[in-house]
């Protein structure tokens, strides 16, 4: 059945816009006290929502074949992070690893020790009123895969290198994802080459037991007049 212009952007205002595949964040796992892992959040170039596969036998009755559930199927979760001169993040998926198995005893750690909660969230960007702005560095000096990745803390836009006094919605978690019992079975290797001069990465796979997701999307009369203004303006250039 066709729809129209007006149906196509009713339909996105109402679910509160199209998601966008770069807006996301991880929440990993502490591995030691005190450990502070928000940084690999900034550095996480690229994460998969994970499948599930329900798993079927056939139910036979005279000539008739219907497929019945009895089971479910999950695939591991690929994690890709930048790699810094520190090599944090490969750091941080070694400890993992070695407490699944110490590298140097080949003796294997129990499962509630390195059975972790991993949580994945999909965001929804804010809205904002430039106020004014003042330059504090230049960001072009960053890679730009790094710095589309850089978060805004209050004011200050590490992305554009500016200090912003905007009034900031924060970003809305519109859906989550929790991996449970989840721990690094994979980390990939890492080529380095003479011919090269890229960004590094370390490619991780997580496995896990299972994995639930919640839709959290609340929307807001304010968010429905900032929608309605710009459906006014899409509408006039169609």
């Amino acid at each position: 059945m066709a729809t129209g212009i007006d149906d196509f952007l009713s339909i996105v205002s109402n679910g509160g816009g199209i998601a966008m595949s770069n807006m996301y964040r991880v929440k990993l796992p502490s591995l030691r006290r005190g450990e502070i892992v928000q940084n690999l959040n900034i550095l996480c170039s690229k994460v998969d929502l994970p499948l599930r596969q329900i798993t079927t036998i056939d139910s036979r009755s005279g000539v008739d074949v219907e497929k019945v559930a009895y089971g479910y199927a999950v695939a591991d979760v690929a994690m890709s992070f930048y790699l810094l001169n520190d090599y944090a993040a490969k750091d941080y998926f070694d400890t993992w690893q070695s407490i699944c198995l110490n590298q140097e005893t080949l003796e294997s750690g129990y499962p509630d020790e390195y059975c972790k909660t991993v949580v994945i969230e999909q965001l929804k960007k804010g809205v904002g009123f430039p106020v004014a702005k003042k330059k504090l560095f230049d960001a072009g000096k960053i890679p730009s895969p790094i710095r589309s990745r850089l978060p805004r803390l209050g004011p200050l836009d590490f992305a554009q290198g500016e200090f912003d006094l905007n009034l900031i919605k924060k970003e809305d978690v519109v859906y989550t994802c929790t991996l449970e019992r989840a721990f690094p079975t994979s980390i990939s290797a890492i080529p380095l080459s003479a011919a090269g001069g890229g960004l590094l990465e370390v490619n991780v796979q997580l496995s896990f037991k299972n994995w639930k997701g919640e839709s959290s999307y609340k929307d807001t009369a304010f968010g429905d007049a900032v929608t309605g203004g710009l459906l006014q303006v899409a509408r006039g250039l169609f």
